[in-house]
Order: structure tokens, then sequence, then C-alpha cells
């Protein structure tokens, strides 16, 4: 991730964030073979509803609104391997946006992990404490 900064036209700051992630060729292979490159990541919610606009809500509220949401789309995969990056008005934006390609980048990486597995088996390992009969009490207990 890379954080900029540029003065606007009327004064004050603009900022922008640009995300990119880097693969190995094996990575790219198994993302290829997938077709998973619009794997939605992380789906941005709507800015606006029609209780925010009221009933006869200015129409130029509804455009804005999504243009916004086309301006701040969905991030896929595709995006983030060839590289996404968002104008934001002030450091809340960027920390949001941050945040976004975060849980996306821990998402994509899940996703990653079960397309390279695929064809291969998994062992699972427990503790110790049951692998070896140990007296932890692990009685199940109803919930409700």
């Amino acid at each position: 991730m890379k954080r900029e900064q540029a003065g606007k036209v009327l004064g004050g700051v603009k900022f922008m964030l640009a995300a990119r992630v880097e693969l190995k060729s094996e990575e790219q292979e198994v993302i290829k073979k997938y077709k998973a490159d619009k794997l939605i990541l992380h789906s941005r919610k709507p800015s606006y509803t029609k209780a925010a606009l009221g009933a006869g809500g200015p129409l130029i509220k509804v455009v804005g609104g999504r243009v916004l949401d086309k301006i701040f789309s969905d991030i896929t995969i595709g995006k983030l391997t060839s590289g996404v990056s968002f104008k934001c008005n002030d450091i809340n934006d960027i920390l949001d946006h941050e945040d976004k390609i975060k849980e996306a980048c821990e998402t994509f990486y899940i996703y990653l992990v079960a397309m390279q597995s695929f064809g291969g088996e998994e062992r699972i390992s427990y503790p110790e404490a049951l692998e070896q009969g140990g007296s932890a009490d692990m009685t199940p207990k109803a919930l409700w």
C-alpha cells in the first residue's frame, strides 16, 4: 500500500491510497486456472439509502451515490493484482480504505491457499491432550 497527497485547486489536501498484491508465478497460474480474477474479496456497501434520501429526494444524490459506488467499487482479486487506487477527502477515508484492503488481502490469502490445495490432502493435528487421551474435560455442553 502507498499513501500520497496532493493540493486541491481551491486549497486543502486530497489523499490517494494505492494498493497492489505481488504474486509468485505459481500463484498467478492458480488464479488463471480457476479464473478467480473476478472473485469479490470485499463488497462496498452503497453509501445511500431510500430513507436517507427521503421519499422524493433529489436525483443528484441518487446519481452521485451511484457514481461514488462505482468509484469505490468491489475489490476483486483482479483489481488487487493489477493495482487499485482510491482518492479520498480525509484521513478517515484513507484509514477506512486501508482496513478494507487489508481485509480483502486476508480473504484473498484464504482463497489462494484453498485453490492451491485442490488435488492434495490436509492432515489436521489436534492438541496433545486429545491425542494422548489427557484428562481435560472435553464433555460437550449444551449451548441453550
